[in-house]
This record gives C-alpha cells, sequence and structure tokens, in this order.
C-alpha cells in the first residue's frame, strides 16, 4: 500500500481495505485508509468516514485523520460529530483544521466546554479554529469572533482594525455600535 499510495485506483484500495479488516490485518488497513485520504475526492469521504464510525481506537484514529488530509469541507459533518467520542474527539478537532468552514468554530468550542479537563482537546481545538481563520480569505488574526448569546453566529470585522466594532446593550435593550444607537 505505501509503495502505490495514491497510484492505487479507490476501489481497489477499498477492496484492500475490507480483505485487510475481515482477516485483521490492522497495519494493512490502517495503510489503506492513509491513501484513501491522500487521494482525497469526494467519493473517499463515505468510506473514510464509515471507517471512522465503525471502528474503535487506532483505525477510527486514522480514519479521522484522513478525513482532514482529504482537505473537503464535506468531511466536516462526520468530525462534528466524532467530537464526543473520546477515542477520536482530540484526532477530530485536528482534522478539522484542515477542513472545518467558520460552521464548525461553533461545535469545536461547545466540544472544548464539554470536556474542559481535556487539555489536549483544548489545544486540539484551538489550533483548528487558527486553521480555520487562515483559510479565510482575507482574513486576520482577531477578525473572526464568537457572537456572545447567538449560537453559530460567527462576525468578520471589515478591514485591517481588528476589533473596530463593538456591540453593547443598553438598559433600554438598545444596542449602541461605536457610540451610536442602533434598533
Amino acid at each position: 500500500m505505501a509503495a502505490l499510495g495514491v497510484q492505487l485506483p479507490r476501489e481497489q484500495a477499498c477492496a484492500i481495505l475490507d480483505q485487510a479488516l475481515r482477516t485483521q490485518r490492522v497495519e494493512t488497513a490502517r495503510s489503506c485508509l492513509e491513501v484513501l485520504g491522500r487521494m482525497g475526492g469526494a467519493e473517499v469521504v463515505e468510506p473514510l468516514a464509515r471507517m471512522m464510525t465503525g471502528e474503535k481506537g487506532k483505525l477510527a484514529e486514522v480514519a479521522a485523520r484522513a478525513l482532514g488530509w482529504t482537505g473537503l469541507a464535506v468531511a466536516q459533518g462526520p468530525l462534528i460529530a466524532a467530537l464526543d467520542r473520546e477515542d477520536v474527539r482530540v484526532v477530530a478537532a485536528k482534522a478539522l483544521g484542515y477542513v472545518g468552514t467558520v460552521e464548525a468554530v461553533v461545535p469545536l468550542k461547545d466540544a472544548e466546554a464539554r470536556y474542559p479537563r481535556d487539555k489536549k482537546l483544548r489545544l486540539a481545538v484551538n489550533q483548528a479554529v487558527t486553521d480555520i481563520q487562515s483559510r479565510l480569505s482575507g482574513a486576520s488574526r482577531g477578525q473572526v469572533s464568537l457572537a456572545e448569546g447567538a449560537t453559530g453566529h460567527v462576525s468578520l470585522a471589515e478591514g485591517s482594525d481588528a476589533g473596530r466594532l463593538s456591540l453593547a446593550e443598553t438598559e433600554a435593550g438598545r444596542l449602541t455600535v461605536a457610540g451610536e444607537d442602533a434598533q
């Protein structure tokens, strides 16, 4: 598998993976997962996601990592779902750094909040959010932030001055935007 790598047709790699799983050849299965992830393409996401959800331990971790290697946003859904699995949540968070979109930020932060004692997860989430920010067109550090009190809302400040817009609620329930009242 290592020698053939991405030269191998996807169908053949999947067939070798199935055979390796039936005969309990873990290293061969692991190599197949890695090859599928490096192949990329939307057609490898489903078999990798199936392996991540159907397997445990190292094979599930390799499948999660390979989903990240695909570089495809379509891999985001299965990886977000894996954030609650103890055996793969750190790897899934790291993989989201490669494929996650802005929509992955809230689930990442929520997972971090659900598992506050998991230091590896906290580091992986912070790195993933940074990686997602870096892929945004024209974004710079500090421009992407989570909107307080509105789950799933993300703001991107225009221009190069990070933090130049702030919203504050006044006692009358009105919002103050840069010193002006807004309804």
